[in-house]
């Protein structure tokens, strides 16, 4: 994972604190310019012979810009991160790595068009999605189509929508077809698309293992937007 092979730049800092300075500007380049990034790192402590434990890593972005689309806001939390400091610096393990992270209404509707969904438009409000648009079965006309639910989240990286309504020119489909009639539209997004969670395993974090991936246990609307919560698996 990028950012713990990032955490070994880290120097002391005043105050018996880290200076994330370098981090912080190091994941900006990467991340896009219009990414702002603020990095908090607790002070070390010694844990086993040549090696200290970081309690507690949090990582703030704001305007992830990536291929498909820009994530609005994400906060990364790693916990208890054991580190190698002497000789060849090395990430030995960590105990936990959790996210949330949130799009907003226009940056859902950019990536979406991105992935190739015939989505027009699309509204967050009252804990539901609201896409629209246009679809062409092939027979050379367009028939508008609008679609609402509450978002849903399948195989821990894709974003649904899960159809409270589907209408077809204004005729509304029965509840036992609605799922099938969504499908054009699903899965509207995949987070793995967006690259915010993994990188292959750097040389110095070989011991920590394979690579780490964003898996969502929870999607929702809240406050005009898509409200993402999850962990990072191996």
């Amino acid at each position: 994972m990028i950012i713990l092979g990032l955490l070994l730049a880290c120097k002391p800092g005043p105050g018996g604190g880290m200076d994330t300075a370098p981090m912080q500007r190091a994941l900006a380049a990467l991340l896009g310019d219009e990414a702002k990034v603020t990095v908090t790192v607790s002070k070390p402590k010694p844990d086993k012979q040549d090696s200290v434990i970081y309690s507690r890593l949090t990582v703030v972005i704001h305007g992830w810009e990536t291929d498909a689309g820009t994530l609005t806001g994400a906060t990364i939390t790693i916990k208890d991160i054991r580190a190698r400091t002497s000789g060849k610096p090395r990430i030995l393990g960590i105990k936990a790595a959790e996210f949330s992270a949130y799009i907003s209404g226009q940056d859902l509707l950019e990536a979406v068009k991105l992935a190739g969904r015939p989505v027009e438009a699309l509204h967050l409000n009252k804990g539901r999605i609201t896409a629209s648009g246009t679809i062409d079965f092939g027979i050379g006309y367009p028939f508008p189509y609008t679609i609402t639910g509450r978002p849903g989240v399948d195989a821990g990286t894709l974003i649904t929508v899960k159809p409270d309504t589907v209408s077809l020119i204004g005729v509304k489909f029965k509840k036992s077809f609605r799922s099938k009639a969504a499908g054009f539209v699903n899965p509207l997004l995949d987070i793995e698309g967006f690259d915010v969670s993994y990188s292959d395993a750097e040389p110095h974090e070989k011991s920590v293992g394979r690579e780490f991936r964003a898996k969502i246990a929870s999607a929702k609307v809240s406050d005009g937007k898509l409200k993402l919560t999850g962990k990072f698996v191996r």
